[in-house]
């Protein structure tokens, strides 16, 4: 039985420092570690902009997006309590979005999630 294999591993450096944080967030996340990668590489592609793509040395996405956020964390802080209200408005609103969609369960979800994942993974093979 012939088995391609459907990932590839990659290596790189980074200080103690940023690979301890790296795992606490995929730790936190209930994901692993390539997930979290998959997961900042796809943002990261999703917010490149084009005159990037062709090389422009101007600020990077990451830079903007980072000084952007920093920003507006100095303007309106989160404190706990509205943190977890916006938790709870984002986790109703995936409800009501599931609902509509006539998704009536996790098991619905995870497979859609799978099919999806499937998808990606065969497009990105073709590319």
């Amino acid at each position: 039985m012939n088995m391609t294999r459907m990932s590839k591993n990659i290596g790189f450096t980074a200080s103690p420092r940023m690979i301890d944080e790296f795992v606490r967030l995929a730790s936190e996340e209930g994901s692993t570690k390539s997930e979290l990668f998959r997961r900042m590489f796809r943002l990261y592609q999703s917010y490149r902009t084009p005159t990037e793509r062709q090389g422009s040395r101007s600020a990077s996405w990451a830079e903007r997006l980072i000084a952007e956020a920093q920003a507006e964390e100095k303007r309106v802080p989160l404190r706990d309590e509205e943190f977890r209200e916006e938790i709870e408005r984002a986790m109703q609103y995936g409800a009501k979005q599931a609902q509509s969609a006539g998704i009536s369960s996790e098991e619905e979800i995870s497979t859609l999630v799978y099919e999806e994942r499937q998808r990606n993974r065969n497009a990105s093979r073709r590319s």
